[in-house]
């Protein structure tokens, strides 16, 4: 599943985007009724394109952002009996977009002139107010301001930009899942659950954030979101270099309640006995080399890479079949990655007893 496929399966939940509004308009929130959401189109025929002959048009599919919402307030009435309601844009970013800004006002005015057609707007009293929100979870940092920003930037004196800020148009509110804001984010918000995936240092904690992610949602009624962030989860892992056979399914973690040492010590030990298998076949000394590769990678999994510095080095000097195995099993057993050194280096004759 690409990255695009597994942000949209995730955000296209009702539940996931209403805590895009709580997270990014938490003042805007207790206003609005979540139960009224329903999706809105984001693709329109733009018949106003020019065709290619001479007084004729040619029909063009234009976009507005990822998804979109209609959400009603909980007060006051439309000149037509309705709702007032609010219209909300999820444009997702796994790259810096240096003309987000430009983007996202061409998608409020596209999606504006569509609900104008026909005089519907006109009926309810004019245009709906728009919230558009860009989540990015990118590797670099974010570097694009905001329109307000890139304006202001070009204003001589703090004192200016303080007085033109009111006036200024806000064309996105940014989540950024890898800023350190992100830590801050309530844990129980769903894009919060998200946004730890995406902070995950290592294979192991991936793991153990998945669990407490889907922990938090439980019941019949919240299997699509925890199915969603499983599948964002097992993305990442094949990413980070997990290895492996994988992430645990999501039947297996479902089922054993997300008890974390258990499932992976057992996931650990199937691993070895896939690798020692794995490189017997391959003959002894090859299979040998990367057998201390994997259980070096493995060591790093659980412990992190600053834990068992200098690993390495010590399983190179473990040259009998059955040290390597033992070093296997240590992974398991350890509490820490300084008592797996220790084991290690004793095995190979350079450390304590």
């Amino acid at each position: 599943m690409d990255h695009d496929r597994t942000n949209k399966l995730y955000c296209s939940l009702p539940e996931v985007a209403a805590d895009v509004v709580r997270l990014a308009a938490p003042g805007l929130a207790h206003a609005l009724d979540f139960s009224t959401m329903r999706r809105m189109a984001t693709e329109f025929i733009d018949d106003e394109a020019p065709g290619r002959a001479a007084g004729k048009r040619r029909h063009r599919l234009a976009r507005v952002a990822d998804m979109a919402w209609r959400i009603d307030f909980k007060e006051g009435r439309l000149d037509n009996g309705e709702r007032p309601y609010l219209v909300l844009l999820v444009e997702l970013q796994s790259s810096v977009d240096r003309n987000m800004a430009k983007r996202v006002r061409e998608y409020t005015s596209m999606l504006l002139g569509e609900l104008g057609r026909g005089r519907r707007a006109e009926r309810e009293g004019g245009p709906p107010p728009v919230l558009a929100v860009v989540y990015y979870d990118g590797a670099e940092p974010w570097t694009a301001g905001g329109e307000a920003a890139e304006v202001l930037a070009r204003v001589p004196s703090r004192r200016l930009v303080k007085a033109l800020l009111a006036f200024q148009p806000q064309a996105y509110r940014l989540l950024d899942a890898r800023s350190e804001a992100a830590d801050d984010w309530p844990v129980d918000n769903r894009m919060a659950a998200l946004a730890r995936l995406h902070r995950s240092r290592t294979a192991a904690e991936l793991l153990a954030r998945l669990i407490e992610g889907m922990a938090r949602h439980p019941g019949a009624e919240n299997e699509a979101l925890r199915r969603a962030l499983h599948a964002w989860a097992d993305e990442l892992w094949w990413r980070m270099g997990g290895g492996g056979s994988g992430l645990p399914s999501f039947e297996e973690l479902e089922r054993t309640g997300g008890e974390m040492t258990t499932l992976l010590e057992s996931r650990m030990r199937e691993w070895e006995a896939d690798w020692f298998a794995q490189g017997e076949a391959r003959g002894r000394e090859q299979g040998r080399a990367e057998e201390r590769a994997l259980l070096g990678r493995q060591a790093v999994v659980k412990f992190g890479a600053a834990a068992v510095e200098g690993l390495p080095d010590a399983l190179d000097r473990l040259t009998a079949a059955e040290d390597l195995r033992d070093a296997g099993a240590w992974i398991i057993e350890c509490a820490t990655g300084a008592d797996l050194l220790d084991r290690v280096r004793a095995r190979a004759g350079n450390g304590a007893p």
